[in-house]
């Protein structure tokens, strides 16, 4: 069944590539947005409760920051505190969304991932390249800024940097293929990102008039 999917996302490549001319590279890129475009009705939801808890969360930094110094001598009772503050305030301690997230694009990422690098095996596309490598990286902070689920501008300038710096360094480990798969699904994340704020701000509408 792996296998089968794998070599689904392969066809697919092959596929456009052939209709593009034989251009492999927008093969890769073109299935790797398809495919993250597919997910998108899952994964908006999900990334749609990850931020509002991110905003109840930002909310409670002071409240979290008093229990801890309250109670940072007895570790025990600063974890009770803790939960009964998130449970008051309509969260639990685990990030179900992101972990149903994780779980939803794992499989998808990861069978694409090993397509392309069959696919790109012994074509120019197997070859470390710096300006692929380049968009890769921006398209990854663009990503993490429109999603911007962190707790504070400072974690999601570091997010931003490990984004750029792991897409960077993936492609120049693994090759232009990867570059285009993985811009190619960023490029995906911040129009997913840029959609959930234009929903927010939406709900607020009504609110303010």
């Amino acid at each position: 069944m792996w296998d089968g999917l794998v070599s689904l996302f392969e066809l697919g490549i092959f596929l456009v590539s052939s209709a593009a001319g034989g251009s492999l590279g927008l093969g890769v890129f073109v299935v790797s947005a398809t495919t993250r475009l597919l997910t998108l009705p899952l994964t908006f939801p999900l990334a749609k409760k990850a931020r509002a808890r991110q905003a109840v969360l930002r909310d409670l930094q002071e409240d979290l920051a008093g229990l801890k110094k309250k109670w940072e001598a007895d570790p025990a009772r600063l974890m009770r505190e803790t939960r009964s503050l998130y449970e008051a305030n309509g969260l639990s301690m685990i990030d179900r969304s992101a972990l149903v997230l994780g779980g939803v694009q794992a499989p998808v990422v990861i069978a694409l991932f090993q397509a392309v690098r069959r696919v790109a095996s012994g074509s120019p596309l197997a070859a470390s390249s710096v300006p692929i490598a380049a968009v890769a990286s921006t398209l990854a902070v663009t990503a993490v800024l429109a999603g911007n689920q962190a707790n504070s501008a400072t974690t999601t300038v570091v997010f931003a940097l490990l984004a750029a710096g792991s897409a960077a360094a993936f492609t120049l480990m693994f090759g232009g293929g990867f570059g285009l798969y993985s811009a190619a699904f960023q490029g995906v994340s911040t129009l997913q990102g840029l959609l959930v704020r234009r929903s927010e701000r939406k709900a607020l509408q009504p609110a303010s008039s």
